[in-house]
């Protein structure tokens, strides 16, 4: 059952009302934007994502919240539906090394040695929104969830920015696209308890055989409350289709961490 977070004509005044401030690329283009078709739009919206059956990382990421903030190296290997594997390392240092597999998910921290363990059905605590294993793989690719053909989009245009508003499962989606390029910028995802993330797109590159890929990536988690964490990734190389070794062990000395 799809739970309805905004009613049909509250939505399209609100994307209405996006339209004049989600992000974009396109500012330094010159000349009006293409009035674009919302047909158009979708199609490029459907074909944003990558398939793979292992998408492989390397970058620089910094993450801040109200109790932490770091910077440092992030490896992020991913094989399409079995696991998500990361580790993060300071000064070649490893910090962390995490494992999210369809069951369970595991953290362990080298530097406090200590390590976090959790059902799947919980990782609403970890990412502060209602998300399965597929939902986690994919976001973490750059993929976002796509409306099926079936779901209703309601469609704005304004200037160089077009606006896609839709609804499935329990949540609420807003796309923005760069009218020009049709490149996704802006992705802003709503669960039905008022938890957010808002997702921003930016430096596609083509590399050799690789598709267009967004190479920064940005995520802020907001929580009711003012809760705020924001994860910024700027990817420095990318493989895909290319199988890798996952390794992953928690020491038998380490204190287990309860959330």
């Amino acid at each position: 059952m799809i739970h309805r977070l905004f009613a049909p004509c509250c939505l399209f005044v609100y994307i209405l009302l996006l339209a004049t401030s989600c992000k974009t690329t396109s500012a330094l283009q010159r000349g009006p934007a293409p009035q674009r078709e919302k047909a158009e739009v979708l199609k490029a919206l459907s074909s944003h994502n990558v398939d793979f059956t292992w998408f492989t990382a390397k970058a620089d990421a910094h993450f801040e919240s109200s109790a932490l903030s770091g910077s440092g190296a992030l490896q992020l290997r991913i094989r399409k539906d079995s696991l998500v594997w990361m580790t993060g390392k300071k000064f070649s240092i490893e910090g962390f090394r995490s494992i999210i597999n369809r069951d369970s998910f595991f953290m362990v921290n080298r530097l406090e040695k200590y390590y976090h363990a959790e059902d799947n059905r919980l990782l609403s605590h970890t990412f502060g929104i209602d998300l399965n294993f597929e939902d986690v793989q994919h976001l973490l690719a750059g993929n976002m969830f796509l409306p099926d053909p079936n779901d209703s989009t309601y469609f704005a245009q304004n200037s160089d920015k077009c606006i896609l508003t839709t609804q499935m499962a329990n949540l609420s989606i807003v796309y923005c696209l760069d009218a020009r390029t049709l490149q996704l910028n802006t992705v802003d995802i709503t669960d039905v308890k008022g938890r957010k993330i808002e997702v921003v797109l930016g430096n596609y590159k083509k590399i050799k055989s690789l598709p267009s890929l967004p190479y920064d990536r940005k995520y802020t988690f907001r929580e009711p409350g003012n809760e705020t964490s924001i994860l910024d990734i700027k990817i420095e190389e990318v493989e895909l289709n290319v199988a890798k070794s996952v390794n992953f062990n928690i020491p038998s000395h380490y204190d287990r961490l309860r959330i």
